[in-house]
């Protein structure tokens, strides 16, 4: 007759005179709470890089005299298509990045800005319109920032929301300056691929900058 001899190895907390698995479980607690304090930092993150300047700050007028630039530039280009400044509204793009991102104040400054530096630049746009769009980037960076201020997130419907509230707002306030109705409405006949530009182009630049 054969016999099976199992030997039970001693414990480890014979050996090392300690609790290894009470040790093993604190680690384990600590991997845990690190990984909720990397969500929730993410999530703090994600929910803090939407700013809201103040006119006491230096950022604000600086922020504000780069988004100028971007507007001195961008319509050039546009322009080299036939009718590009109507159709695509560069300087809608500009401000209601530079607002979400930043707050309604700068974005503010840039809109009043950039059409007159323009004018005095490059005589676009014509003081005749000057003044409408000057109103139509004021509502525009107005509801831009309130939204970001308001919700502290980006997405698609949001911007979507931003956009066709400004135009409808801004479109009132046209009528009210000029009492012509065929030119709001040609922003959504003729300027829709704009309106499009506006969404899904500021939606990747405000991304990219909350990143920097």
């Amino acid at each position: 007759m054969s016999y099976a001899i199992f030997i039970r190895p001693p414990s480890p907390n014979l050996l090392f005179g300690k609790n290894i698995s009470d040790s093993c479980n604190l680690n384990c607690k600590k991997v845990r709470t690190f990984a909720t304090d990397n969500q929730n930092n993410t999530t703090m993150e994600t929910s803090v890089r939407l700013y809201t300047l103040n006119y006491d700050q230096l950022k604000t007028y600086l922020w504000a005299a780069v988004f100028v630039v971007c507007n001195m530039a961008l319509p050039q280009i546009f322009h080299l298509i036939p009718q590009g400044g109507i159709i695509f509204a560069p300087l809608s793009l500009v401000i209601l990045a530079g607002a979400y991102k930043l707050g309604w104040k700068t974005g503010l400054l840039a809109a009043v800005a950039s059409p007159i530096v323009n004018n005095l630049a490059f005589g676009m746009p014509a003081w005749g319109v000057l003044q409408v769009m000057m109103v139509k980037l004021v509502v525009l960076a107005l509801i831009a920032g309130f939204t970001a201020q308001h919700f502290r997130r980006l997405s698609l419907p949001l911007l979507l929301g931003v956009v066709l509230a400004s135009e409808v707002l801004g479109g009132l306030g046209e009528l009210l300056l000029t009492g012509g109705f065929s030119a709001t409405v040609q922003d959504f006949t003729l300027g829709w691929p704009g309106l499009l530009l506006q969404v899904v182009g500021g939606y990747f630049l405000i991304k990219h900058l909350a990143n920097k």
